[in-house]
């Protein structure tokens, strides 16, 4: 690989990791401006520069919603950063293997899988391992607002990121790839 590669996935990375940070700030505002986007991000890094960008995107994500305070199960549970890092890296993999399969439906089903999987095991590690472990003073209202946060409105922010990407992939992608 030469140094010009080098430097344009290197931007790419961290442009596309900049604009993550700053819809981590909308958070507060709501979780689909900021999740979508988030996801949208993840899609897009590793379709375009590579799997190890989504995954750098992927594990630092969460750990700037802990500094912003935009994530409030964070600074509660804190041991779910690596539980967030994981979900998200599980929507990095599926990308992967949507570019070997992108030119028919596989490919969309298989990041549509990416979504459900990732909702899924973030949904199954906030209610039988986080809460159950180091959540048991939150109070039952808001144990149920996090495994809702962490179940259906992750798969439905994954979706719609999912969307985001595939639409701002036929625009912008010829020119990533250049």
């Amino acid at each position: 690989m030469n140094k010009s590669v080098n430097t344009k996935t290197i931007t790419l990375t961290g442009v596309l990791l900049a604009i993550c940070i700053v819809f981590q700030l909308f958070k507060g505002i709501s979780p689909f401006i900021s999740g979508p986007v988030v996801n949208a991000v993840i899609i897009i890094a590793t379709a375009a520069v590579g799997l190890w960008s989504g995954t750098a995107i992927a594990l630092i994500s969460p750990i700037v919603a802990y500094f912003l305070g935009a994530t409030p199960i964070l600074q509660v549970i804190p041991l779910m950063i690596p539980v967030i890092m994981a979900g998200n890296w599980i929507m990095a993999g599926a990308t992967e293997l949507y570019k070997k399969n992108n030119e028919d439906l596989r490919g969309i089903a298989t990041l549509v899988v990416g979504a459900v999987l990732k909702a899924a095991f973030l949904w199954f590690m906030v209610s039988f391992i986080m809460l159950p472990t180091f959540g048991k003073n939150i109070p039952t209202p808001q144990q149920i607002a996090m495994k809702t946060m962490f179940s259906t409105v992750q798969l439905i922010t994954a979706l719609i990121g999912i969307v985001i990407a595939l639409l701002l992939w036929k625009r912008i992608g010829q020119f990533i790839e250049q």
